[in-house]
């Protein structure tokens, strides 16, 4: 018996085993959940998937009436009367209420089909979960609220901003006028005032050479009617500590003339008269022992001021010598 099937075409119920297949994975993989619905409300259908949003089983829902787990009765309805009178309905959002009571968001898109093998018109559609993207529209909802209250702040702020600024603006103006003013009376003032800085520097040059004059005076005084007699009662047979008052007396005379106790007492002048005293003594050679005899006083004492000029001369955490750092200021 010849046959009109073309060689290696597949036999018809091979191919609707194939298609049967094909449709049985889609069926049972989609993501979203695919129904269908008679007309008075039964669920006729549904995909595995429908767990994933209602937690029911699909043995469970096939059979009940979609008015279980519609939680607006009125959007059921409205839903009814657009798909009667427009035949589909895109992406219309109701509240599907889960196993547990919970209200989950999701999105329609589905059409009315009507066979023509007899059996009778359905809704046929998909129902996807659309919570994400009602809680990122109410994440933006609340971003364009809070936006429009910064707005509305920053606005009033501003305005209040520019209220301060044109009285501020009044009050500069006021005061240039007040400053120009006083600009005008400074610049005479400030004439008058060149002319007594003319006169006042005129008069401390005149201080200044007397200044000089006097010093002069004092170290011709003291090198000529004072040291000479100190040099011969130094040649005198003296006692030990008649030579030590003399020296005493010579040394103290010395600094007072001395550029090294000018130096010293206007770069240190924190230290102390008894420093300055003791720092002269080092200066010239004398021991710890030798100061604290010529004083009377402790050695201890002694080296007390030591550790106190080496601290106020920056010496305390170096090794130099303070006799040599003393006479390196002469």
């Amino acid at each position: 018996m010849s046959s009109d099937r073309p060689a290696g075409a597949p036999r018809p119920n091979d191919l609707l085993e194939i298609v049967q297949e094909k449709y049985r994975n889609i069926f049972d993989n989609i993501q979203d959940v695919y129904y269908e619905i008679a007309l008075d409300g039964r669920i006729l259908e549904v995909s595995p998937s429908c767990r994933q949003i209602s937690r029911y089983n699909r043995n469970d829902l096939i059979g009940r009436s979609m008015s279980d787990i519609y939680a607006e009765a009125g959007k059921r309805n409205a839903f009814l009367k657009q798909i009667r009178k427009k035949g589909s309905v895109n992406d219309y959002e109701i509240l599907l209420r889960d196993k547990d009571g919970t209200l989950v968001p999701c999105a329609i898109s589905a059409r009315l089909t009507k066979f023509k093998t007899g059996v009778s018109p359905r809704i046929v559609g998909i129902m996807r979960d659309i919570s994400e993207r009602k809680r990122a529209e109410e994440d933006l909802r609340h971003s364009r609220d809070e936006l429009e209250r910064r707005v509305k702040e920053r606005t009033e702020d501003l305005e209040k901003t520019n209220a301060a600024l044109r009285g501020e603006i009044a009050e500069r103006r006021q005061v240039e006028k007040v400053l120009k003013r006083r600009e005008r009376e400074l610049k005479g003032k400030s004439l008058r005032l060149e002319e007594t800085n003319a006169a006042l520097k005129v008069l401390l040059k005149h201080r200044e050479a007397d200044r000089v004059e006097h010093e002069e005076l004092i170290l011709t005084n003291v090198g000529e009617l004072v040291l000479p007699y100190l040099q011969k009662l130094k040649r005198m047979r003296l006692t030990e500590k008649q030579a030590a008052y003399i020296h005493v007396i010579e040394t103290n005379l010395n600094q007072i003339v001395s550029p090294f106790l000018k130096r010293l007492t206007s770069k240190h002048l924190n230290l102390t008269p008894r420093e300055l005293q003791i720092a002269d003594f080092i200066k010239g050679g004398k021991t710890t022992k030798d100061i604290s005899e010529l004083l009377g006083v402790s050695v201890k004492t002694v080296d007390y001021h030591r550790d106190h000029i080496r601290d106020k001369l920056g010496l305390k955490r170096q090794k130099a010598n303070l006799r040599s750092y003393l006479l390196s200021m002469m």
